[in-house]
């Protein structure tokens, strides 16, 4: 199935948006926050440039939004921690895109 650019930024857009937990403050924090996408700062961050604080919640995040807790995450090194960020990021993109997942226009309140 062909999807357009807009159908799947819509689908990562959504994937960032509703991926959320608690940082150290107790504060909740979605990965678009923290990669500060949507923010027009002419500097888009990638996710390896998280702090392991970050990528330790968002993998948190994801293994609870996947049902999917093969690895712990205090096993993983940074480098490592963010590419299976990625991985689950794309893997729920995709599920998006398929129509498996939840809706492109829901979104965190």
């Amino acid at each position: 199935m062909t999807q357009s650019i807009n159908q799947i930024m819509e689908a990562l857009d959504t994937v960032l948006s509703t991926t959320v937990w608690a940082n150290g403050d107790n504060e909740i924090i979605t990965l678009a926050e923290e990669l500060h996408i949507g923010n027009n700062n002419g500097q888009p961050r990638a996710i390896e440039d998280l702090e392991r604080l970050s990528l330790v919640g968002a993998y948190v995040a994801l293994q609870i939004k996947m049902d999917c807790f093969d690895i712990a995450v205090e096993t993983l090194d940074d480098n490592t921690l963010a590419t299976r960020v990625k991985e689950m990021v794309f893997n729920e993109a995709k599920k998006i895109l398929s129509g498996t997942s939840i809706n492109v226009n829901q979104r965190v309140a």
